[in-house]
C-alpha cells in the first residue's frame, strides 16, 4: 500500500510543474502537501485521479484550523482557499472567455456549506 504522500504526488506534480512554468515558483507542491498532512483540506476525487472531467473541488475542514486556545486561524483558511483556487486553476484550466464555477467545499459542525467562487475573464469574484 502506498503511502498519502507519495499518492498525493500524482496529482500534486503536475500542478506544481505548470506553477513553475507559468512563474508562480516552486513552493505550491510543499503547500499542498502541508495541507494534505495537515487535514486541514483534500481535493475532490477527479484532481486526486488528475482527470480533466467533471467539476473540480477540495473540502475544508475547519477543525483543522483552530489553535491551542479555541482561535480560528482565519488567516490560515484564506490562504489555503487560496493555494486551493490556484491548484485548481492549474489542474483544470478554464477554456479562454469561459466562466465557471468552482465548489469549495467546507464541512462544519452544523453540516455542508459551500463556498462558491466565479471566474469570468481571468478575474476570481
Amino acid at each position: 500500500m502506498r503511502h498519502i504522500a507519495e499518492a498525493a504526488e500524482s496529482w500534486i506534480a503536475p500542478i506544481a510543474a505548470r506553477a513553475l512554468a507559468a512563474g508562480l515558483g516552486e513552493r505550491i507542491g510543499h503547500e499542498l502537501h502541508a495541507m494534505l498532512a495537515a487535514h486541514r483540506a483534500s481535493p475532490s476525487g477527479n484532481v486526486w485521479r488528475n482527470r480533466a472531467g467533471g467539476q473540480p473541488g477540495f473540502v475544508f475542514n475547519p477543525s483543522a484550523y483552530l489553535d491551542e486556545a479555541g482561535g480560528f486561524d482565519f488567516a490560515a483558511l484564506g490562504h489555503d482557499v487560496q493555494l486551493a483556487v490556484t491548484a485548481l486553476t492549474l489542474a483544470a484550466p478554464p477554456s479562454t472567455g469561459c466562466g465557471w464555477v468552482l465548489p469549495i467545499s467546507i464541512c462544519s459542525w452544523r453540516g455542508w456549506g459551500w463556498l462558491t467562487t466565479r471566474r469570468r475573464r481571468g478575474i476570481w469574484r
